[in-house]
């Protein structure tokens, strides 16, 4: 169940912004940040931890629909939230609320990491993996626009940043009480994977919506366009893809001792299974 403020928060996206349903956030993004959420994290941590991964997720899903949601796409806009800027841009007066919405997100994403035990020696390799996700959305956004730029490697690489899981699993370490610094670093590749291939169920799961929506960017789309075979083909295919990434997970079991692997590997695996239970909803 939401929290007070994670109810307001989901109430006043939806006030502004009605194009995706409120299952996204109260159930989809609550429980995949809650079954995703490293062992490590201290109890007395974990309100504040889960608060700030679901203003996390709002604000992924807000700037990514301005990125290549045909209904909402807003490139100019998307430029200023980027910069957290208004100078030198006539705003409308919805514009203008959406920017305050994104400040909303953002201010008290931080107000709940602040709370956390890491965050001053965190909030910098954090602030970097949110501005992967802004290169991921610009990315979706060069590719809306021109399409043509749009090849195997890039929907890959900027497509798995858009889950914000590496920068959710920051959020966690912050909520570690007794963190090992020195494993920082392989605890990011665990990380990686885990985005990489919850990027596969996003994409599976997000396939038939954005066909409807005229979404282009979608790696299945551009897979389809490529090479031509049906969307089971390369379903299998990322399904395939998908198990692998687990197997190296679980297989990297003894390689860190600040979270257990296997318990969030079987998290990454509830989150494929939740995004297939929501097909057509999120």
């Amino acid at each position: 169940m939401a929290t007070k403020k994670i109810e307001y928060a989901i109430n006043y996206y939806m006030s502004l912004l009605k194009n995706r349903p409120r299952e996204l956030f109260s159930y989809f993004l609550m429980k995949g940040y809650k079954c995703t959420t490293i062992s490590s994290v201290h109890f007395n941590n974990l309100e504040n931890v889960l608060n700030a991964k679901m203003y996390l997720g709002m604000l992924i899903t807000l700037i990514d629909d301005l990125a290549d949601n045909p209904s909402c796409s807003n490139p100019n806009l998307s430029k200023i939230i980027y910069n957290n800027s208004t100078q030198k841009y006539n705003l409308s007066n919805n514009e203008k609320n959406i920017v305050k919405l994104k400040k909303f997100l953002f201010k008290n994403m931080m107000l709940s990491m602040k709370k956390l035990h890491n965050y001053d020696k965190l909030i910098d390799v954090f602030k970097f993996d949110l501005e992967n996700i802004y290169l991921a959305n610009k990315y979706f956004e060069l590719v809306t626009n021109k399409y043509t730029i749009v090849n195997n490697y890039e929907i890959k690489l900027y497509g798995s940043y858009n889950m914000g899981i590496v920068a959710a699993g920051t959020i966690d370490l912050m909520g570690t009480k007794n963190i090992c610094y020195e494993e920082i670093g392989k605890c990011r590749e665990i990380f990686i994977i885990a985005q990489k291939i919850s990027k596969i169920a996003n994409t599976i799961s997000t396939f038939s919506r954005e066909e409807y929506e005229g979404d282009i960017t979608n790696e299945i789309s551009y897979l389809i366009k490529t090479y031509k075979n049906n969307f089971s083909f390369y379903k299998y295919k990322l399904e395939k893809d998908f198990l692998t990434g687990i197997n190296l997970m679980k297989k990297s079991k003894n390689k860190i001792k600040n979270f257990n692997i296997l318990e969030y590997a079987d998290g990454i695996q509830k989150l494929f299974e939740l995004h297939m239970s929501l097909v057509g909803i999120i």
